[in-house]
């Protein structure tokens, strides 16, 4: 509870003399707002005549937190004096949100503008705020509403329209890739060199044969191409034979370990993989036994 001390012309004219008022408010602008509610009119006045000191301390932050139980005195303001916050509290667009959000929620917004601001903040900077705040929740509805009803090159051509071309083509290459890695059995370099072309570098391409060497692999957390047969830039490496297969897959702990690490630390998507590896397919078996079925969901 505040005490509301208006001193002369104000106690007169607008409280039939009152030396004191009781409310509830956090800060200036509840203040002000309350006392309008009690005098209608005031809160015009008060943007122009009216100034304030809270326990002693004249205060001209408005949005600035009134501790409980202090004392705030109105009294005339000194000619020239300007204050051009009250007239948030009467501006159509302000007025509704307080209306909306309530009278503790409006002041937690001020309190939240004010702290993003580093002090007091103007109508202007308010209203911006808000018109913000409008926007972004214009944008989600429309966003869901096109995306319930699968309209996707218009939700695209709103997104663009929203974040720009070189931002939201930013973010499209970046969701295009949101794959830890990419294991294949494949000999050749296409998808390393289309890597490239969207990243700018060449990831990491160790191969079956290599893994030996590549313990912080997983621990990295860096996209990298497993090329689980070999490279054929590197023929010491490539898988053809039975022997290939039990000098480099069999026979190599470091393999299997990477690749049971892969499956029990990422969801799986195969794509063109035929799962006839009887090797493969006893890993996945024995993830799947070993843990009752609860592993990470293989597509």
């Amino acid at each position: 509870m505040l005490t509301i001390r208006p001193l002369e012309p104000f106690a007169g004219q607008f409280f039939n003399g009152a030396a004191q008022l009781q409310l509830e408010a956090g800060n200036l602008f509840a203040v002000v707002d309350c006392l309008d509610r009690i005098a209608p009119g005031f809160a015009e006045v008060a943007e122009l005549r009216v100034a304030f000191a809270v326990n002693g301390a004249a205060s001209s932050d408005w949005s600035a937190p009134v501790p409980a139980g202090a004392e705030v005195m109105l009294f005339p303001r000194v000619a020239g004096g300007q204050c051009g916050k009250v007239s948030a509290l009467k501006e159509p667009r302000v007025a509704a949100v307080r209306r909306a959000l309530g009278d503790a929620s409006f002041r937690r917004l001020c309190d939240g503008v004010r702290r993003v601001r580093g002090g007091s903040f103007d109508l202007q900077e308010l209203l911006h705020v808000l018109d913000t705040v409008y926007q972004d929740s214009a944008d989600r509805a429309e966003l869901a509403r096109l995306t319930t009803q699968r309209r996707y090159t218009e939700l695209a051509e709103h997104c663009r329209t929203r974040l720009g071309r070189e931002r939201f083509h930013a973010i499209v290459r970046e969701a295009l890739t949101p794959y830890s890695c990419v294991v294949t059995t494949n000999f050749d370099t296409l998808l390393e060199d289309a890597y490239a072309r969207y990243a700018g570098f060449v990831p990491r391409t160790p191969t079956g044969a290599e893994l030996g060497q590549q313990g912080t692999l997983l621990l990295d957390e860096a996209f990298f191409i497993l090329k689980a047969h070999g490279d054929a830039a590197r023929p010491e490496t490539m898988v053809f034979t039975a022997d290939d297969y039990r000098r480099i897959i069999h026979a190599t702990p470091a393999f299997q370990a990477v690749l049971g690490g892969i499956l029990l630390t990422h969801a799986v998507l195969f794509v063109g993989y035929s799962l006839n590896d009887v090797n493969f397919r006893l890993l996945l078996d024995n993830q799947l036994t070993v843990f009752n079925g609860h592993v990470p969901p293989r597509y």
